[in-house]
């Protein structure tokens, strides 16, 4: 048996993992990052949202600068 085997059926693929090749835990985050991977093909971000992370990321910059590289106010 091979490592890992796929068979394509009418609405569906089948993915076939040798237990002997790849541990349950890799298994696990593999599918769990498949998941990821659909749901953020599913996501429709306006270009608004990469200057809201900027903003956020800005604005903790702020809070945090002092405290982080040691400056006394």
């Amino acid at each position: 048996m091979e490592a890992i085997s796929l068979e394509t059926q009418d609405d569906k693929f089948l993915i076939t993992v040798d237990k002997n090749s790849f541990n349950k835990e890799f298994v696990i985050q593999l599918i769990d990052r498949l998941q990821m991977e659909y749901l953020a093909e599913k996501v429709d971000f306006s270009d608004d949202i990469e200057n809201l992370g900027e903003d956020i990321k800005a604005e903790w910059w702020k809070n945090n600068k002092s405290r982080l590289l040691g400056i006394k106010q």
